[in-house]
């Protein structure tokens, strides 16, 4: 079991201890100070992180396994609906996986860490590895693309002769 941080059990003991209501209620969120009547103060950074979401890990998610909505789960959780949405419409999805993965890559650093790691702590720092990504997932999705466009044309056409 984990620990509580040093002060947070003498905080929340005061606090209801002596019937102190507080001025803001405590939540897991950040703020500048957590206080009760009591005089006593919690700061922030005694308070729980969320974890850092990974922009180049979200991508690798979205190009890998976009068509089951894995990069969704991995940013929103199980409840995600347009997670469950992809895992429903499969084969279609594959392609809205690709897209996804070139956006997510490309959402600036500043704009990703507002969207999705407000309460991390951490900033993000994408490098090499996002572009190399970027780059392979590019290829992969032309070379998809083209894939289902020749099978199409081989279907319509030759009434699937060819395969």
């Amino acid at each position: 079991m984990n620990e509580l941080p040093p002060g947070l059990l003498s905080f929340l003991l005061s606090c209801t201890l002596r019937g102190a209501k507080y001025r803001q209620p405590l939540r897991p969120q950040f703020g500048p100070r957590v206080s009760c009547r009591a005089n006593h103060s919690l700061s922030a950074s005694h308070l729980p992180m969320k974890p850092h979401k990974n922009k180049t890990f979200t991508t690798l998610l979205a190009a890998m396994l976009g068509g089951l909505g894995a990069h969704r789960f991995y940013l929103y959780g199980k409840t995600d609906r347009w997670g469950w949405l992809h895992v429903l419409l499969f084969p279609l999805s594959v392609f809205a996986g690709f897209i996804e993965a070139l956006a997510i890559g490309l959402t600036p650093d500043e704009k990703w860490d507002a969207q999705h790691n407000q309460e991390s702590g951490r900033k993000s720092n994408s490098g090499w590895p996002l572009i190399l990504l970027l780059v392979l997932t590019f290829g992969g999705g032309a070379t998809a693309l083209i894939a289902a466009i020749a099978r199409t044309f081989d279907l319509l056409f030759t009434g699937g002769a060819y395969g």
